[in-house]
């Protein structure tokens, strides 16, 4: 597991786009925190950075999933804050986004039995009087070397 400290949301956004130089086909990674946390800044750091484009990133908190189509592997952007029944997963498309994309899940304790075990568990919790978060990877075997390689290039940064 490892921890890092950011100071604002302009470098939430920023370790998510450092985040996308190590993603790849398959890859699940699962967003968890209070609301406001800044599950969805990350998750636009990373998507904008591997669309290569300043497109707009919104939550899909009220669609449950968008798609984002790109030269590199298609991303799929889970929030399941409203999701009622964990079967639902199913009807948006996981199976899919697990076999031809990379997949982000914000809000994934409402569906662990349909997440799989190698995926990169990311935590953020948020200070609100300093606003800065605190972001702990628990990394999964497939994930371990590439974390150890995340935490090099985004200190170095």
């Amino acid at each position: 597991m490892l921890t890092f400290l950011l100071k604002s949301e302009e470098e939430t956004y920023r370790f998510g786009s450092t985040l996308a130089d190590k993603i790849s086909v398959g890859d699940v990674i699962t967003l968890s925190g209070q609301l406001g946390s800044g599950k969805t800044v990350l998750a636009r750091g990373l998507i904008q950075t591997h669309l290569d484009s300043n497109e707009y990133i919104p939550s899909p908190t009220f669609n449950l999933v968008n798609i984002y189509d790109s030269k590199k592997p298609t991303i799929w952007h889970f929030d399941l804050y409203r999701l009622k029944n964990p079967i639902e997963i199913e009807e948006l498309g996981l199976d899919e986004a697990l076999a031809d994309g990379v997949t982000l899940i914000e809000w994934p304790e409402k569906a662990l039995e349909y997440i799989p075990n190698n995926v990169l568990n990311i935590t953020i919790s948020t200070n609100r009087e300093t606003n800065q978060r605190q972001i702990q990877l628990i990394e999964s075997t497939l994930w371990f070397n590439r974390v150890k390689e995340f935490k090099f290039l985004f200190e170095s940064l």
